[in-house]
């Protein structure tokens, strides 16, 4: 009898332990299909947050894109100077040297798009001013007129090819400490209502650009016309 109930208790007490054990195993199992669901999902977050990241970026990259598109300024400062005659806001002097703007003046004047700034002997300063004045002269239909003189003086002080240079040596030697003679001087060209000169030191130092107006007024000009240093009348005897 008591050897019976001795089996019986080992044998309830492995049932015992067998329970126990596949308990526990199933409770790993469990933990293990939880932690690598976990590790799935945070891998999908990840991959989601960067996709995200992605085309937000590619959004804004295209959204400056576009922006650069509507705000681009005209290619030359040609194409600006026309916009801001028609008033167009599209760019600004600043956005150009002072180098491109006087080329583009220059070029819109011989094509007839502008006069040129007419009010000799004031103080105009840089090139800038000059095209200022000369956009809202042509916005204002003022057109200028230097050849008109209104009286017999100035009528016989007209600026030929013949004399452009007696005006211009005039002008130049009458301010103190200016010599012509240390200046190489290039042939004139004619322009709008005006006889232009280029020279240069001979020193090799420095380079102008003079204008002898019809009327007997001269410019003095530093470099290619990027800003004017002087502008007086002669008067030949």
């Amino acid at each position: 009898m008591k050897v019976f109930l001795s089996i019986l208790s080992s044998i309830f007490v492995l049932g015992l332990l067998t329970i126990c054990a596949f308990f526990a195993y199933s409770m790993y199992e469990s933990n293990q299909l939880n932690n690598k669901a976990m590790q799935t999902n945070q891998t999908n977050q990840e991959v989601e947050n960067t996709e995200n990241t992605n085309n937000i970026e590619n959004d804004d990259s295209q959204v400056n894109s576009d922006s650069t598109q509507n705000f681009e300024t005209p290619q030359n400062a040609e194409a600006c100077l026309l916009d801001l005659i028609e008033n167009n806001r599209t760019c600004s002097l600043d956005d150009y040297s002072n180098q491109e703007l006087a080329e583009a003046y220059e070029s819109l004047i011989d094509q007839g798009q502008l006069d040129f700034w007419c009010h000799p002997g004031g103080d105009i300063g840089a090139v800038k001013k000059s095209i200022t004045e000369s956009i809202s002269n042509k916005q204002n239909g003022i057109v200028c007129d230097r050849d008109n003189s209104s009286d017999s003086e100035n009528d016989s002080n007209v600026v030929t090819r013949d004399n452009v240079f007696d005006y211009l040596i005039e002008a130049i030697d009458s301010e103190d400490g200016n010599n012509h003679n240390l200046i190489t001087f290039q042939q004139p060209k004619m322009k709008d209502g005006y006889w232009e000169i280029a020279g240069n030191n001979k020193s090799g130092v420095g380079s102008y650009t003079f204008k002898v107006y019809l009327d007997g007024t001269v410019e003095f000009w530093n470099g290619p016309n990027t800003d004017m240093s002087m502008s007086k009348k002669v008067v030949l005897d």
